[in-house]
């Protein structure tokens, strides 16, 4: 996350946003938990199990809309059902 959803100011490392001091530590836990998703999901994938990953992208995409969940996440349904391999 660059800029703090609340007044749209530049973020730095901190939990705390620098412009208007909205704790935004829920956010980025939930930023977080949607990207280890993704990575789940491709280990998943190249494990050779098309429906686990397409839960885990799943569950990514219901916190974050990510570009890449976004792109997996068709692909995934077909493999799940088993259309491409």
């Amino acid at each position: 996350m660059e800029r703090c959803p609340s007044c749209r100011g530049r973020l730095n490392e901190s939990a705390l946003c620098p412009r208007c001091g909205c704790d935004l530590s829920l956010v980025l836990r939930v930023e977080s938990r949607a990207e280890n998703l993704v990575r789940l999901a491709i280990r998943a994938w190249a494990n050779g199990n098309p429906k686990l990953a397409q839960a885990h992208v799943d569950k990514s995409l219901a916190l974050k809309r990510g570009t890449l969940a976004e792109t997996l996440a068709p692909l995934l349904r077909k493999a799940a059902r088993g259309e491409c391999r």
